[in-house]
């Protein structure tokens, strides 16, 4: 039997002046999946209000907001404005209800990040006439969640009258709303990848593929999937398209026709896949790597084996070569066009799977937990946390290092220094205004046994060294030193050299972040 939404209004006993509601148009039952329109409606009780502002939480656990369906209801003659934020929640002040929106705007707590909310503000101001009924309607999908309790709150507010006046009493009567007795769907599969702090995981999609009477996906007939789709902001997937006790092949797709970020293949995934190659115990038979994932995206050209070409590709990768003529590379890219090698799996094993990713749905609601790498990416600064590999028991260290520049003799005279004695790679990018500057020169001091490397594209310089034999460490001090010529008089150095991106690597092959100070 469906079960129906309640929604719970909660009354406090003042509701001032201005009242300001979020009501659901569709009447229920109500299915996860379904879209529901939310209406921002405002009682004025006779005050010719014309501006009004307020913010609310909800629950992205619970709620998805369906893009573009923000739509303001109260004519043409208005200005409004929209913004949101993700991952934030509102503290509130416990000396103030939470209903009263003017006396938590005046008197709040700020913001907090928070991994399982939202922030959303709406503004309008009205020319023609005074602010009344339904401000603005935006629409939601219920996503497969359990306790539908306070899961959307108006939390601040601020408004005035025609004359310019404060209002100074503004509540709301829906202290909290609450979904109870939500029905959840037949065969709904939600995914959760695992993705690195700070990772756009919305670019990627999931791809459901139905398999043949052989368990298998024939891809020699195209066919097409049973469902695609987006990563929300939590890395979840929500469908309702797969058949219970049927066989799935189940895929996390790299970002295709999105930019991939340009620091996947760094300095430290370049001397983990050399240490492979020479750090092999004292009878050159120890494994190259701990786990068969790491040897997978270790190999990033169409061969099977991990060797010392793979090595050099993610070294030039590294240095800047331009290697899009090369045939047979599976470097990170979003390009369909090209081959690439972009793995996933279940999160439980993937370090060990090797194989398609299959699943069969046999209960109402089932949730697979997925991981995914990209070619080379062997620290996994850019794929999901493996808790049992090398990479992760690797440490993250951080150190500085100092990049100051100086007016001398007509140039302009950039120094790179650190002191840290223990860094056997870095890898620093650089840009500059070109339009006062012109790279003349690097100079490099970093000892007599490192590869050193620099790449000038534009108004970018890539530079850095790496030891390849795992066995020296670049000289401490100032290792680098860029010359570049003016192209206009100058009197100083300010606003001529901006940092994209300082990495390095020690000895044992753990990331070294280097803080510019």
């Amino acid at each position: 039997m469906k079960k129906l939404f309640l929604f719970i209004l909660i009354p406090f006993f003042s509701f001032g002046q201005v009242i300001i509601d979020q009501v659901v148009a569709e009447g229920g039952p109500y299915n996860v999946g379904d879209i529901i329109t939310l209406h921002y409606v405002v009682d004025t009780q006779g005050l010719d209000v014309n501006y009004l502002w307020f913010r609310y939480n909800y629950s992205n656990k619970h709620l998805e907001l369906v893009p573009e369906s923000t739509v303001f209801k109260q004519g043409t003659s208005t200005q409004t404005s929209y913004y949101h934020w993700n991952n934030y929640t509102y503290n509130y002040n416990p000396q103030i209800g939470v209903g009263d929106l003017y006396g938590q705007y005046r008197n709040g707590m700020g913001y907090s990040q928070n991994q399982d909310w939202n922030v959303a503000q709406i503004s309008i101001q009205r020319t023609d006439g005074p602010i009344a009924g339904i401000i603005a309607s935006q629409q939601y999908k219920i996503k497969d969640n359990t306790g539908f309790q306070q899961i959307h709150k108006l939390h601040v507010a601020y408004g005035t009258t025609r004359d310019g006046q404060a209002i100074p009493d503004i509540g709301s009567r829906v202290l909290w709303l609450d979904l109870n007795s939500v029905t959840r769907l037949v065969s709904s599969v939600k995914f959760k990848v695992a993705y690195p702090a700070g990772y756009d995981i919305t670019k990627h999609t999931i791809q459901i593929m139905e398999t043949n009477e052989q368990g298998v996906v024939d891809w020699t007939t195209n066919p097409q999937p049973v469902a695609v789709g987006p990563l929300d902001s939590s890395g979840e997937f929500l469908t309702d398209k797969v058949k219970k006790n049927k066989k799935y092949q189940v895929m996390v797709n790299p970002a295709w026709g999105q930019n991939v970020p340009s620091n996947i293949i760094t300095v430290t995934d370049a001397y983990k896949a050399f240490k492979a190659l020479t750090d092999r115990g004292i009878n050159n038979t120890d494994a190259q790597f701990q786990t068969l994932l790491e040897s997978r995206i270790a190999n990033v050209t169409q061969d099977q084996n991990f060797d010392s070409q793979d090595a050099y590709y993610l070294f030039a990768t590294v240095m800047g070569v331009d290697l899009s003529n090369v045939s047979g590379l599976l470097l990170p890219t979003t390009d369909m066009t090209k081959p690439t090698k972009f793995l996933s799996g279940f999160t439980e094993g993937f370090s060990s799977q090797n194989g398609p990713t299959y699943i069969t749905p046999v209960e109402d609601a089932e949730v697979y937990n997925l991981s995914f790498a990209w070619a080379g990416d062997l620290d996994f600064s850019h794929s999901s946390p493996i808790t049992t590999t090398s990479s992760v028991a690797a440490k993250t260290i951080e150190s500085s290092t100092s990049i100051s520049s100086t007016l001398k003799d007509g140039k302009v005279i950039v120094e790179v220094s650190f002191q840290d004695k223990n860094l056997s790679g870095a890898e620093y990018k650089i840009g500059y205004d070109d339009s006062k500057l012109e790279l003349e020169n690097i100079l490099f001091d970093t000892g007599n046994t490192m590869a050193n490397f620099s790449t000038h594209k534009e108004n970018v310089v890539t530079f850095g060294s790496m030891d390849k034999k795992g066995t020296d460490k670049i000289k401490a001090g100032i290792p680098y030193k860029l010359i570049f010529k003016t192209k206009t008089t100058l009197s100083n150095t300010s606003g001529l050299i901006y940092t994209y991106f300082a990495e390095g690597v020690d000895n044992d092959a753990n990331k070294v972040n280097l803080k510019i100070k």
